[in-house]
């Protein structure tokens, strides 16, 4: 029935089609998926995640010194585990922070050990994937040090940083 549904005139290639190993693995990924009740995890935790993201991005929450703490963050996008952080330099202009994320990356890598990527027109915004087994701790950890690197980071030369590489 699968293979009859390939029969419509279309040229369908794929090397992995038929391999009894491939397929296999896959439905061993889905049984656990299901036996984890690792969906409503993603589900559940991402809105967890989102909820932390959109409170660091009020910008009524001020450091010591009386700094916004979430003064970079211009918008939350996304849904479950797979979220980006757009940030720019003012939220009126929407002018990208294309320098501040490529610090962000770099510092969440290097002091966290945390891996996020870089996307947008003007790489200014931070995408988080993580897998499907992440706890509110590990939210936590991540909004936590997010939230330091932001209240560490202070004034961005552009023209002194390079871009991250991602």
């Amino acid at each position: 029935e699968i293979a009859d549904s390939f029969s419509n005139g279309m040229e369908f290639f794929t090397t992995f089609g038929g391999n009894p190993v491939a397929c296999v693995a896959g439905l061993a990924v889905l049984q656990e998926i299901e036996k984890g009740n690792l969906q409503k995890n993603a589900s559940e935790t991402g809105r967890y995640l989102k909820r932390r993201l959109i409170d660091l991005a009020d910008t009524s929450k001020r450091d010591r010194l009386g700094r916004k703490i979430g003064r970079l963050i211009g918008d939350i996008r996304g849904s479950g585990f797979f979220q980006g952080i757009e940030f720019v330099r003012d939220r009126q202009t929407k002018e990208p922070a294309t320098a501040e994320v490529s610090l962000i990356t770099t510092r969440m890598l290097r002091e966290f050990n945390i891996l996020t990527t870089v996307d947008g027109a003007y790489d200014h915004v931070l995408v988080f994937k993580p897998p499907m087994c992440f706890t509110k701790q590990n939210v936590d950890y991540f909004v936590d040090s997010l939230t330091s690197i932001l209240l560490t980071l202070g004034t961005v030369d552009p023209s002194k940083v390079s871009r991250t590489p991602t």
